[in-house]
């Protein structure tokens, strides 16, 4: 199992976020959920994996994903960190091994 863990800065809300990343060609689509602090989420599908957007304060957005496939993974985070540095928006996205190992960070540093 691989997973990410990032962060992203923009003044976008959740709505304005998912219509950005839709017209950036992204399945996007905002989800309920208990489990996140606002109650809502903006889930992202890219092949078989999918990534999470929770607002975490003002201006900052944690991103979240997990999955088997590694190839797949390193896809969705390479097309989503293209769209936000197309947008200018500061981002990091870290792909992690199921052993805690940094495996590759977007963008590049």
């Amino acid at each position: 199992m691989f997973y990410v863990n990032g962060t992203l800065r923009t003044r976008l809300n959740l709505i304005e976020l998912s219509i950005h990343l839709v017209h950036q060609g992204m399945a996007a689509e905002l989800r309920e959920s208990n489990h996140y602090s606002s109650g809502q989420y903006l889930r992202l599908r890219n092949n078989d994996v999918y990534l999470t957007l929770e607002r975490t304060g003002p201006e900052e957005y944690l991103v979240r994903a997990d999955s088997e496939l590694y190839p797949a993974l390193l896809t969705a985070c390479s097309d989503l960190s293209r769209n936000f540095s197309a947008a200018d928006m500061p981002h990091k996205i870290e792909v992690y091994s199921e052993d805690d190992i940094l495996l590759i960070q977007y963008p590049a540093p």
